[in-house]
């Protein structure tokens, strides 16, 4: 699994949607990074879920742009959890 977030992202483009899904342990990070862009509601929506595979699946939906999935992948990479 993938503790932070500076790991997840160079897999986010190679990898399908559900192994990124059970890879992701801490959501919270990278929806913080991301409710500017979401906004309230789907931020809230994410952080709501019960596990962070939920968490994810919520976020990764949320993402229907290109460009908030171009964003996804430039957040800081110095996030760590």
């Amino acid at each position: 699994s993938y503790p932070c977030w500076t790991c997840f992202v160079p897999r986010l483009k190679n990898d399908r949607p559900a192994s990124l899904i059970r890879r992701v342990s801490l959501v919270e990070p990278i929806a913080d990074d991301m409710k500017p862009l979401i906004g309230d509601e789907k931020y809230q929506t994410t952080l709501n879920s019960e596990t962070p595979q939920d968490k994810m699946r919520k976020l990764l939906n949320f993402l229907t742009t290109t460009k908030l999935k171009d964003t996804l992948y430039q957040i800081d990479r110095s996030l760590m959890i």
